[in-house]
């Protein structure tokens, strides 16, 4: 068949079609190999199941600029996080990617659907993943050649955590690399809901860890933003109890005075009763004044506490996200066909082109 280049083209679709049926038994090869290999390479692929949670988060928006955030809102443009918090919805993506906070989940206990696997969240990465097994004898060949080093011991963090996020191994660092890689965070502006989706090989796990993440994230936000009320708590509740510790004393000095000093009418002794009995108001007013300083500070904690609302909760999926086998086979077979009949046609379009 010949196409000329001209400025009509007339495609003559029966000569297309004869040429190809005149090269059907290589089509029919092509697709044969090209089923059997995509088969091949995606069916001993690792089943993955995704998890999803929608949380909304309280808002510190002005009610003075409320309908300007809406519109601002439109373009894609949040001005209600403009406010003095430094971590703001916005960044919450940020804060999940960060090896600090990934780190933190390491300690999680998670469960397999099928109960095989209760261990935490590291041992399950490290241990107990499924293997793709046409890749499997390259990775023993690799783990034969580690073996040879030496292994670095992990560091253990402050405050009795398992990992130092500011000194990882090497493995330790895979491992976060690999948590970064199946969880997913995405804050809308336009609705400020923040979804986390979590993918992972069991559905039990993918759901726990979602559910976990939220939990996470909740109590790093709220350590944040009460961090300051927390701390005027605890310097309010030092000063009561300093008080009242000098009101007991202050008391007990005015009782015993009074008891040993009872019938006696002596200017004297009226006179440092009257001292005592002033220390002792003094020292009440000053317990009083501390306890309404940190029943003030309790209700600036509870105001700075901030609210979730999770829109979407966790679920244990029962279909798996991937990998889309028949979609990948329908794929590499179209492709071959493609390259085929290009292939078929080099001649024909060498010349057109």
């Amino acid at each position: 068949m010949e196409i000329k280049k001209s400025e009509h083209v007339n495609i003559d679709f029966e000569a297309i079609f004869r040429t190809l049926w005149s090269q059907k038994k290589l089509i029919f090869k092509v697709w044969i190999w090209t089923f059997i290999l995509s088969c091949i390479w995606i069916l001993p692929q690792p089943r993955y199941y995704t998890t999803q949670v929608s949380v909304a988060p309280e808002s510190d928006e002005n009610k003075s600029v409320g309908g300007l955030a809406s519109l601002a809102s439109n373009f894609g443009i949040n001005i209600s996080d403009a406010g003095s918090d430094a971590i703001y919805p916005q960044l919450y993506p940020d804060v999940i990617g960060s090896t600090d906070f990934i780190v933190g989940l390491f300690d999680v206990q998670v469960t397999t659907l099928k109960g095989d696997v209760h261990t935490d969240y590291f041992n399950y990465l490290t241990l107990h993943q499924k293997p793709n097994y046409l890749t499997l004898p390259f990775h023993l060949v690799i783990r034969w050649i580690k073996s040879f080093k030496k292994e670095e011991a992990d560091i253990s963090g402050q405050g009795g955590k398992r990992f130092d996020p500011f000194h990882l191994t090497r493995r330790t660092t895979q491992v976060v690399e690999m948590v970064q890689n199946s969880i997913d965070c995405v804050y809308s502006r336009t609705t400020s809901v923040v979804t986390i989706t979590v993918t992972d090989q069991d559905p039990k796990v993918s759901a726990l860890m979602a559910d976990s993440i939220k939990d996470h994230l909740q109590n790093y936000i709220t350590e944040y933003r009460t961090k300051k009320a927390r701390m005027d708590v605890m310097h309010y509740q030092r000063m009561r109890d300093s008080a009242e510790v000098e009101y007991d004393k202050a008391m007990q000095a005015y009782s015993r005075y009074c008891d040993s000093h009872q019938n006696i009418i002596l200017q004297s002794f009226q006179g440092e009763r009257d001292k005592l009995e002033s220390e002792l108001s003094i020292k009440q007013d000053m317990l009083n004044t501390m306890e309404t300083q940190l029943q003030a500070s309790k209700v600036r904690l509870q105001e700075r506490t901030p609210a979730f609302t999770t829109l979407v909760n966790s679920t244990i999926p029962v279909k798996p996200a991937g990998p889309k086998r028949m979609i990948f086979v329908a794929a590499m077979l179209f492709l071959a066909t493609l390259g085929t009949v290009i292939y078929i046609f080099r001649r024909e379009l060498k010349e057109w082109f």
